[in-house]
């Protein structure tokens, strides 16, 4: 059972809510849902949400202008408020009808784990990755993959699969409060323009590292319906400055 299912999206795309984040609502049947707002900065846009957002969920707006920053918030929240365990998912995503059963099968050994959509399981993550268990849903077998948070070339820091990420309160405590507010700090100091060059799943394994966490636990659960007009600039010059110039501010 899940206590609180969370998602997070920018207010341009609230139609994902709808679309996405109800059917995970229908499936998961958690205790408590919330969505978290971004790019909310004035009394209409908050009049607009209080109208039509749906009663089954919670809504927190914000003005953080990237997923990061969004994400760390999540964080602190859930830690402050002290929630026994929490789904936090893509808002672009639906996990599987068995999930219920694979989460049963993953708390049981681990306090934290991520999911992986079907569409994007790629060899590069198998091959940063241990072999953790197998595990029988339906009949059927499941593999679950140890994450390494550090690699040597690419993605130095990296969070890993990150569809969907399950903490428990055990994982949360696990989190260094000074490490989380200074990454928290140094993503909100970047350019709006240059902080989502930044993918949050490298701040999040800084996080996590310095926290003591060099794993992390990760399964295939998820459908991912990527919109194809959200896409980067075809530039590949400009999109490795762009990136190169974000990753320096942060560091």
């Amino acid at each position: 059972m899940v206590d609180t299912l969370i998602t997070y999206l920018p207010y341009s795309r609230l139609y994902e809510i709808r679309k996405y984040y109800i059917e995970n609502i229908k499936r998961i049947k958690p205790l408590h849902a919330i969505v978290y707002v971004d790019d909310v900065f004035t009394e209409e846009q908050i009049s607009f949400l209080s109208r039509f957002m749906a009663k089954e969920f919670e809504v927190r707006t914000g003005f953080w202008r990237n997923r990061t920053a969004c994400f760390l918030q999540i964080l602190i929240d859930l830690k402050k408020e002290k929630i026994p365990d929490a789904l936090i998912v893509d808002s672009d995503n639906i996990l599987d009808n068995d999930f219920s059963i694979i989460d049963q099968e993953l708390l049981s050994e681990y306090d934290f784990y991520t999911v992986m959509d079907w569409e994007g399981l790629a060899r590069s993550f198998i091959k940063r990755s241990i072999k953790l268990k197998n595990i029988e849903v339906n009949g059927k077998r499941r593999e679950v993959y140890g994450y390494k948070l550090t690699g040597t070339w690419n993605g130095i820091f990296f969070l890993g699969p990150k569809q969907a990420v399950r903490v428990t309160q055990a994982a949360l405590r696990k989190l260094n409060d000074a490490t989380l507010e200074d990454i928290y700090k140094a993503i909100q100091s970047l350019d709006p323009s240059l902080a989502n060059r930044v993918v949050d799943e490298t701040p999040l394994a800084i996080l996590f590292y310095y926290s003591g966490i060099k794993i992390t636990p990760w399964v295939v659960c998820s459908r991912h319906y990527y919109n194809q007009v959200r896409k980067s600039t075809k530039n590949l010059y400009t999109r490795r400055l762009l990136k190169s110039t974000a990753h320096v501010g942060l560091a």
